[in-house]
């Protein structure tokens, strides 16, 4: 598997146009991965999105699955989001799985692929596997497997339990983005331990989520999706807490996703208006510059009833990469990126006294805010940047037998 390797990456989450404010992070890894090999994407489309796009990184297939009007189960917000929201979309799951079977089945009858690299387990993973066991030998291809967390910790229903096991045992190669992640497949399924590796995604610590010594930084911000696991609710409550010591205490809230209603209704609720601002989705871009002015950055994640939570947390390394100090919630995953009271401090999940408690120290303690941002920055850079995320996959890819 040495040498330059044609690759299908397959995904249900990627940039719809320049400039979307979808999440990023599947096409900087193929960036990242064209360094070396040969990159061809397949994505859902959407309506006004290009079927075909060549890029300097490699080409994009996306497959339409119903009319485009009616293209609503990837994007804003994800499969299992928008699932919870409109039970319709159920209806669409099997239209996107056929669909996007019969084109990777046809891509690689064309095009022959070296790996393809499915990320999430489930459509994506099941449907690699699938086309690696009817493909002739002569252009069978193996299969790599990213998961991302959700995929993981969610969907677990007996029937769908058994299709992650099945998935995870006929992959090449398996990669998650956490140690914690490691873990939980090992516990899973019975593999060899050769066959699974920590590949986290990175962040642009180099141009991008960067420190900028010019920029006056004040206030607090949560950046993410506005859904039950990232806990946006305890940080409400939180700072309600905390608005009669520090009245003019401030947080911007970067995001969208189906609870901004019931958040934007406590908030509200609360008179905390003045408090909280609610910004909606901003562009990478945005996201960065708000980061830059922002003091602290909290991400108050928790488990939720279905076991769904985070895969690692890449907001929090764009946080740590821009010099915010930060306040996370304690869960296994995140330990990868943070130590407590070293690269951040950590907060009971679901527990707004302790989010508000460790606000308040860093509001009154500059040297330890400081600290926290200085230490988490480096400790990010060094571990989370592209370049050095792009070496292991290389290494990863390497591996595969």
């Amino acid at each position: 598997m040495n040498g330059r390797k044609k690759i299908l990456i397959i995904t249900s989450t990627f940039p719809r146009w320049d400039g979307d404010i979808e999440p990023y992070f599947v096409e900087s890894f193929a960036k990242e991965l064209s360094k070396k090999h040969k990159i061809d994407i397949l994505s859902p489309h959407f309506k006004k999105s290009k079927i075909f796009e060549e890029k300097d990184y490699g080409r994009i297939f996306r497959f339409v699955y119903f009319f485009p009007f009616l293209e609503r189960l990837s994007y804003n917000g994800g499969v299992l989001s928008n699932l919870k929201k409109n039970k319709f979309k159920y209806f669409l799951i099997i239209l996107f799985v056929v669909m996007q079977f019969f084109w990777v089945f046809f891509l690689q009858i064309r095009c022959r692929y070296n790996v393809i690299n499915a990320h999430w387990i489930i459509p994506q993973g099941l449907i690699a596997v699938l086309i690696k066991k009817i493909m002739p030998r002569k252009i069978k291809p193996k299969v790599l497997c990213t998961s991302h967390g959700g995929d993981l910790f969610s969907l677990k229903s007996r029937m769908l339990t058994q299709l992650k096991g099945y998935v995870l045992k006929n992959c090449d190669g398996i990669t998650v983005v956490s140690e914690y992640m490691c873990k939980v497949v090992k516990e899973m399924v019975d593999i060899d331990d050769s066959k699974i590796f920590v590949g986290p995604m990175g962040v642009d610590l180099k141009n991008k989520f960067v420190f900028d010594r010019s920029i006056e930084k004040q206030n607090l911000i949560f950046v993410g999706r506005l859904v039950e696991k990232k806990g946006l609710v305890y940080l409400v409550k939180a700072i309600d807490i905390l608005r009669n010591k520090y009245p003019n205490i401030l947080l911007n809230v970067v995001g969208d996703g189906p609870l901004y209603g019931i958040i934007s209704e406590l908030i509200s609720e609360l008179d905390l208006k003045k408090n909280i601002k609610l910004l909606g989705a901003k562009k990478s871009d945005e996201v960065s510059k708000l980061l830059k002015q922002s003091k602290i950055s909290i991400t108050p994640s928790i488990v939720t009833k279905e076991g769904d939570q985070e895969g690692l947390g890449l907001v929090i390394i764009e946080a740590l990469g821009c010099g915010c100090a930060v306040i996370v919630s304690d869960l296994p995953a995140i330990h990868d990126i943070i130590i407590d009271h070293r690269t951040g401090l950590f907060s009971k999940p679901g527990d707004p006294r302790s989010i508000a408690d460790n606000i308040e120290l860093l509001l009154t303690n500059d040297e330890l805010m400081n600290s926290l941002a200085e230490n988490g920055r480096k400790y990010v850079v060094d571990k989370f940047g592209w370049k050095n995320v792009g070496l292991n996959y290389f290494c990863i890819l390497d591996k595969m037998n």
